[in-house]
């Protein structure tokens, strides 16, 4: 597929009311978002997953409190996991800003060789409008579940703690605008805004792909008695409720009411 090894392709669905008119002709892709550009790349070198964000909790609740971790109604992410070679990458971006490049309604232009009635380069909404970072490999086990578990409205949370100031912490990355503008002149150490993220890899523009998309970066620390625990034994889910821990090592679970003072 030229430079782009694989592409987002985004269809128009039939409305409930069967006297509202689709906007775009049936069956036909209406937008298409290529991914990121690699150097060489083959089939047999790359892997693609598609798992579309939820303003559902992806995971049972048995609280209701709602508050600053309930979704934004409409405001969802988008992920996409792929593999290169031996590295594994996460993209993710918000739905709004997919749909800022459907064409207009009735657009009817496909030429040979498009894959909609709008192909967008990787290059003319990527770095922008989508997140990417390195991340690790997940065994096959539940891994749609475990990824779906990672995103709640505009949130994504990393699926095992990290090290960061010498603690175990968990790192959610926050995409939504008006919480962003709002945290910008409020940060503190635990909680910043970044602007520029850069990811090593075989991309057709060199070994750096850099994208712009402003996010949250929130470290919340987790409790003393976890701080000893192998971070690849906890899994990190998130749900309307906060974050959920889960030690599969000894089967022990962890409510963590995870909410930032400065957009709650």
């Amino acid at each position: 597929m030229g430079p782009s090894p694989a592409v987002l392709l985004i269809y128009e669905l039939p409305s409930p009311n069967p006297d509202v008119p689709l906007l775009y002709p049936a069956e036909i892709p209406v937008l298409a978002l290529c991914l990121p550009e690699i150097d060489h790349a083959v089939a047999e070198n790359t892997e693609w997953e598609l798992v579309g964000g939820s303003v559902q909790s992806a995971i049972q609740s048995s609280r209701a409190s709602g508050g600053d971790f309930s979704a934004e109604l409409g405001q969802t992410l988008v992920l996409v996991r792929f593999r290169v070679a031996e590295r594994w990458y996460e993209l993710v971006t918000p739905s709004q800003r997919i749909l800022e490049f459907l064409p207009p309604p009735g657009f009817i232009s496909m030429s040979p060789g498009m894959f909609s009635l709008l192909d967008v380069s990787w290059t003319g909404w990527g770095p922008e409008c989508a997140h990417i970072r390195q991340c690790e490999p997940l065994d096959g086990a539940g891994t749609r579940d475990r990824l779906q578990a990672s995103l709640f409205g505009m949130r994504h949370v990393l699926h095992h703690p990290v090290l960061w100031d010498d603690k175990l912490v968990v790192r959610v990355n926050d995409y939504q605008p008006s919480r962003v503008r709002r945290t910008e002149a409020h940060q503190t150490p635990t909680c910043i805004v970044r602007h520029m993220h850069q990811v090593e890899g075989e991309w057709a523009d060199g070994i750096v792909l850099q994208t712009d998309l402003p996010y949250i970066e929130t470290n919340t620390e987790l409790p003393v008695s976890w701080q000893e625990r192998n971070p690849q034994n906890v899994l990190v889910s998130i749900n309307e409720d906060g974050i959920i821990l889960i030690d599969v090592s000894v089967s022990i679970i962890f409510w963590l009411q995870c909410f930032d003072p400065v957009t709650h």
